[in-house]
């Protein structure tokens, strides 16, 4: 199986949405699963096209429905692949994140 990660940050402070993504990735590799990882911060959308339509994942799952709903949503459509999507504590707490504009 090959599941891509898509994340609000790829790099910041070890906490949050960075600390459950990394977790997610590194336990779904032990476990034979292959991963990609994505930040909206750090990569466009046609970006994340090209690099999802290279790696050819089975799932999209998404981290921060606010800031990255629309983005997985819009790619899993596109592309025609199954996507999850999973709200995370900032999408309650973070205001920085949850106030800040969809990409």
């Amino acid at each position: 199986m090959r599941v891509a990660l898509i994340s609000p940050c790829l790099h910041g402070p070890m906490r949050g949405n960075i600390v459950t993504v990394s977790r997610i990735a590194r336990f779904l590799g032990q476990a034979g699963v292959a991963t990609v990882t994505l930040a909206v911060d750090n990569c466009s959308v046609n970006g994340m096209k090209q690099q999802l339509a290279e790696f050819k994942p089975d799932l999209i799952h998404g981290f921060h429905a606010h800031y990255c709903g629309i983005t997985t949503r819009r790619l899993a459509k596109q592309m025609q692949i199954p996507y999850a999507m999973t709200m995370t504590g900032s999408d309650l707490s973070d205001p920085l994140l949850r106030s800040h504009p969809e990409p």
